[in-house]
C-alpha cells in the first residue's frame, strides 16, 4: 500500500543485520547480511532460506544480478558468483584478491565494477579472465583515499564513486579518468 503499513518479513533470516536487498529477474529476493551471509525468498519475503554453499565469508556487503540467474556478491573476501540463482557460489577473484568489496555494479554491456575497502576500484569486462585495478585511490589533500563505499552508474553510464573521506568522484570513460563531483556540497566526506 505504498509504505502506509508494514509487517515483519524476516522468518528464516539467520541475521537481522541486513546491509543490502535485491530483487532479481524472476522475482526472487536476496538479503545480504553482516554475519550470516546470503538469504533468498521466493515468496515476496514471507520465508527466507540460507544460500551460502561455497561462500567463504559471511559478510555480504553488496550484490548485483544479470539475466539468467547469474548473481555476484561482494563479500569480506572478494567477489563470488552464482550461476544458478544462488544455489552454489564460487570465488570470482582473479586480479582482485581477498579484499572487502563494499559495492559492486554492472553496466548494460555486462562490465563489472567493484569498490573495495582500501584497494580502490576494480573493473572486469565480460570476456576478461581477471579483474584490473581502475584506480588505486583518490587524492585527499596529499593523502590517497582508497576506501570506496559506494558505486553507482549515472546518465550515459557515467561512473560515480563515493569515498570514505575524499567525497564523490566521476568517470565518463569507464574509469580511465576521474574528476571531483563535489560541487555544491559543504562536506567533502561521502
Amino acid at each position: 500500500d505504498g509504505g502506509k503499513h508494514w509487517v515483519p518479513s524476516s522468518l528464516g533470516l539467520g541475521d537481522k543485520f541486513i546491509v543490502n536487498l535485491m530483487r532479481v529477474e524472476g522475482g526472487s529476493l536476496y538479503a545480504g547480511t553482516i554475519r550470516a551471509g546470503l538469504f533468498r525468498s521466493r515468496d515476496d519475503g514471507r520465508h527466507w532460506v540460507s544460500i551460502n554453499r561455497g561462500l567463504e565469508n559471511t559478510s555480504v556487503e553488496s550484490m548485483v544480478s544479470l539475466p539468467g540467474g547469474v548473481v555476484y556478491a561482494g563479500t569480506g573476501q572478494g567477489v563470488y558468483v552464482s550461476r544458478d540463482d544462488g544455489e552454489h557460489w564460487e570465488p570470482f577473484n582473479d586480479g582482485i584478491g581477498s579484499v572487502l568489496v563494499r559495492s559492486i555494479i554492472v553496466t548494460k554491456e555486462g562490465t563489472l565494477y567493484a569498490g573495495t575497502q582500501g584497494r580502490g576500484i576494480f573493473k572486469r569486462r565480460p570476456r576478461e579472465s581477471k579483474w584490473t585495478q581502475v584506480i588505486r585511490g583518490f587524492d585527499l589533500q596529499g593523502a590517497e583515499e582508497q576506501v570506496i563505499r559506494a558505486l553507482v552508474l549515472g546518465r550515459g553510464e557515467a561512473l560515480y564513486a563515493g569515498t570514505l573521506g575524499a567525497g564523490i568522484f566521476r568517470s565518463r570513460d569507464g574509469g580511465l579518468h576521474w574528476e571531483r563531483a563535489n560541487a555544491g556540497r559543504r562536506s567533502k566526506t561521502a
